[in-house]
């Protein structure tokens, strides 16, 4: 969990991305909303903080950040919101899952 310094207020659709900065991927990655299956409860039915079952994460060589290097560098967001804080500006927090290395970076 995340919440970033305010920002300049944006019209809805117009929120800027979150990106990661992954060691050795030749450019910033872009976050999206998670997919894949969430696990939110253990094998019990008891809850944990929830994840995506690894293996049903679209993950390829087309969005994997550093291809090649035999280890997932992936990163999705699970929760966001904004809080209008008034003086025209916002905040974001979000709840963001990631396997690798990473900063979270907003520009």
């Amino acid at each position: 969990d995340i919440t970033f310094p305010p920002e300049q207020r944006t019209d809805l659709w117009g929120v800027p991305p979150t990106f990661f900065d992954f060691p050795g991927a030749a450019e910033l990655f872009r976050t999206d909303v998670c997919t894949g299956t969430l696990i939110d409860e253990d094998e019990n039915g008891n809850p944990v903080n929830p994840t995506i079952d690894m293996t049903t994460l679209p993950v390829n060589d087309d969005n994997d950040a550093v291809p090649g290097n035999n280890l997932l560098d992936y990163a999705c967001i699970l929760e966001h919101t904004i809080e209008y804080l008034g003086d025209d500006s916002m905040q974001v927090s979000q709840t963001l899952l990631f396997w690798g290395d990473p900063a979270a970076i907003r520009f």
